[in-house]
């Protein structure tokens, strides 16, 4: 499935009205409510402070009561440049309750594509298909506060305000793509870090992220979105830049 139809079916599709009666008026359809957009923002990654590894863009839309977080990445591997896609649907609520997600991956010669929703009785079902195949569907019981990894960018930006300078705040993340772990949530906290010289300068929030064992430190601006993401696992910086400048990175250096 698609993120056209995808789209389409979480969205609603305007239905056919009946056939007015003779000589009453036929009524104008109803005007589809636009989606808002929250943010559209481009990020170039680099690892050991000097080699371009990728470049992604996130688009967030608020439409309906829903949240449509929509991910796109470049990323180089092995000589190859590799693109990844996900589209997350949420409720537009403060935890960013989990409706649906698409994910679609190319990776030399391999594809993968993945489709999941979570039902009302919170069991996600897990739909996977790799490379034309059909993989048995996965079904797993989500505890609550649990998000779309790909929503934790709204997440955080909807949370951080909320954190005490000693205090911690706990969720649970779906990753999108690990089939490793068959989506079974792992757990994670975030908690306020002291400014350092770049939160100073950029007048941002420093949070420090813990997931999965690994720590990173994101620096959020005054709206609660990223500026600067610093993985320190990987040794690897996530930084906000302009279109223009991310579609350069991977070939201009």
């Amino acid at each position: 499935m698609n993120f056209v139809i995808l789209s389409l079916l979480i969205l609603g599709v305007p239905s056919f009205a009946a056939s007015p009666k003779p000589g009453v008026p036929a009524k104008a359809p109803p005007q589809a409510q636009a989606a808002k957009v929250l943010w559209d923002e481009w990020y170039t990654v680099t690892v050991d402070k000097k080699v371009p590894y990728a470049y992604y863009n996130d688009r967030v839309e608020s439409k309906d009561g829903k949240i449509i977080f929509k991910n796109s990445m470049w990323k180089k591997d092995d000589g190859f440049i590799n693109e990844e896609q996900v589209a997350a649907f949420a409720k537009d609520d403060a935890d960013v309750t989990p409706l649906f997600f698409n994910f679609h991956s190319n990776y030399k010669a391999s594809e993968t594509q993945i489709d999941a929703t979570v039902r009302d009785d919170g069991i996600l079902n897990v739909k996977v298909r790799k490379n034309g195949s059909e993989l048995p569907v996965i079904k797993k019981s989500i505890p609550k506060r649990t998000i779309f990894s790909t929503m934790f960018p709204v997440w955080i930006s909807r949370n951080a305000s909320t954190l005490q300078p000693k205090g911690s705040l706990a969720f649970y993340s779906i990753l999108e793509d690990n089939l490793e772990l068959a989506f079974r949530p792992v757990s994670g906290r975030i908690s306020l870090e002291p400014q350092d010289e770049f939160a100073k300068s950029s007048k941002a929030t420093k949070v420090k992220v813990l997931h999965m064992d690994l720590t990173s430190y994101w620096y959020l601006d005054s709206k609660g979105i990223p500026i600067r993401i610093d993985l320190k696992a990987q040794n690897a910086v996530a930084e906000r830049t302009t279109e223009a400048q991310a579609k350069k990175f991977l070939t201009s250096k």
